[in-house]
């Protein structure tokens, strides 16, 4: 069943000042959007800035086309979805999913 179709268009620069202005907005800003597996993948990236907007970005964006597409049906919060990647390495070829802690 498809409940709807979200899409999210994520200017990156945007979660790159974020990251720029310190680690104490770095942490804040990661604790409101990840979960918690996604935090700890997170603190495995201190001190790499691009990795860490790269893996903050994607996120953001896979979690706010989600919530486009469940609204109304189902209002998730940030900490609602854990995003995770499959497959291989390769940049094109990365999948990623997810899941949610409510019923849909």
């Amino acid at each position: 069943m498809i409940l709807g179709v979200g899409v999210d268009i994520l200017n990156i620069s945007r979660i790159g000042a974020v990251v720029k202005r310190g680690h104490l907005y770095t942490d804040r800003f990661a604790h409101r959007i990840l979960c918690a597996s996604e935090l700890e993948q997170f603190k495995q990236l201190a001190n790499k800035q691009t990795e860490q907007t790269q893996y903050l970005a994607t996120r953001w964006g896979v979690k706010e086309a989600l919530y486009k597409a469940a609204y109304p049906h189902q209002v998730l919060r940030w900490g609602d979805i854990c995003v995770f990647k499959t497959g291989p390495k390769l940049k094109a070829q990365r999948i990623y999913q997810f899941h949610t802690t409510g019923d849909f």
